[in-house]
């Protein structure tokens, strides 16, 4: 986005929220241009629009909120009732094609599963036990997608290695005394 592209943005919200009123709106521009420089312009938009009609606090995005809107639809996610189908049909063929069972899953259930040889133990379990198993690759799923909805959210150029950074700058503030 440009420096314009965010005036215009900043604009629409303020139209879109009477209580959007920025006392500068100049450093307000210049703060949010900053974070959004390396993002496209449309996509900030039509999560503004969807922002606007599905919110109902009354209050303006923050730019986590609409960046959090872009990385859901970014990211192709399978429901818990799907995530079950793949996963029993996987288990009732786990004693003689858990490889291939593995390899039909979408990738990130592949990686939420660990390996094959998982699906061939699932052949081994009572239903009781494979529910459960079922419920934990379910979590790591989910897991899987809030961390891949979080790096696509990331801006480009910044790591996760920020928080290293920004804990490093925090031991030279405390001193060298200080012991974590």
């Amino acid at each position: 986005m440009t420096r314009d592209e965010t005036k215009v943005l900043l604009l629409r919200m303020a139209a879109l929220y009477p209580n959007f009123k920025p006392s500068n709106l100049a450093l307000v521009v210049d703060s949010w241009y900053s974070v959004l420089k390396d993002k496209d312009v449309q996509m900030m938009d039509d999560a503004l629009t969807v922002y606007a009609n599905t919110d109902t606090s009354g209050f303006a995005p923050s730019i986590g909120q609409l960046n959090a809107l872009i990385a859901k639809a970014s990211v192709a996610e399978l429901d818990e009732g799907e995530i079950r189908d793949y996963l029993i049909r996987a288990s009732r063929n786990a004693n003689y094609g858990a490889s291939d069972e593995f390899d039909r899953l979408p990738e990130d259930l592949q990686r939420a599963v660990g390996s094959s040889s998982v699906i061939q133990e699932w052949g081994m379990m009572d239903q009781t036990a494979l529910n459960f198993a079922f419920d934990k690759v379910i979590k790591s799923y989910q897991r899987g997608l809030e961390d891949k909805r979080s790096r696509f959210a990331t801006p480009k150029g910044i790591t996760l290695n920020v928080y290293d950074r920004i804990a490093q700058r925090s031991n030279l503030m405390l001193g060298d005394d200080y012991d974590h």
